[in-house]
């Protein structure tokens, strides 16, 4: 959990498919995730066809209010409704019900997080090699879709923008109004529609 960067934990993903023998897979990153999903496109292509990316940020700076009520998601010693107004904040649109996330938020796994893609963790034993935004925002040369929530406070929107302007018909854009950062628990199914659509119109 120390010392890893993100083309350490690509490096994991390329090993199961290669384990597998089912490459070139599409993959399907959310959050993290989806970086995670870019960089091993950029470092092996030819273990990509295309990659789907829930909630897709990382250029675009996050807001110091949701920036903190990231944080705060982790921080173990807030009494619970407390904890759940920063979920609320920082993962759902509001209306949508953050209970569903009450629990489950690990901070040694968001501290490996963070210093894989910075290089810097909160102690001097988590600081990872720093894998720069340049190495994996582009993801290769792989067909995109990018499902964006339109109310999301921490990747927000403006990233899917920006990676569509940038790389053109290689992107897919959908933006979905009423969802946030926690699109797969606020909209199931409509996630579930965008990515059979997509998946049905790659090349055989």
């Amino acid at each position: 959990m120390t010392g890893l960067s993100l083309s350490d934990l690509a490096g994991d993903v390329a090993a199961v498919i290669d384990g597998l023998g089912a490459g070139p897979a599409v993959l399907i990153g959310h959050a993290f995730g989806q970086r995670v999903a870019r960089m091993l496109s950029a470092i092996r292509p030819d273990l990509c066809q295309a990659v789907i990316m829930l909630a897709a940020g990382g250029k675009v700076p996050v807001p110091e209010r949701a920036r903190n009520a990231l944080l705060a998601c982790f921080d173990e010693t807030l009494p619970a409704a407390q904890h759940l107004e920063h979920v609320q904040y920082a993962f759902f649109a509001p209306g949508n019900d953050p209970t569903v996330w009450s629990d489950g938020w690990h901070r040694q796994v968001a501290e490996m997080q963070s210093a894989a893609t910075t290089g810097l963790g909160r102690h001097e034993a988590t600081t990872s090699p720093a894998t720069s935004l340049d190495a994996w925002w582009a993801g290769g040369d792989a067909r995109m879709l990018v499902v964006q929530g339109l109310q999301d406070t921490v990747a927000i929107p403006e990233n899917g923008r920006r990676l569509k302007a940038e790389a053109g018909s290689r992107v897919e854009l959908i933006e979905i109004v009423g969802a946030a950062h926690a699109l797969l628990p606020e909209c199931p199914d409509e996630v579930a529609l965008h990515v059979l659509d997509f998946l049905k119109r790659l090349p055989k």
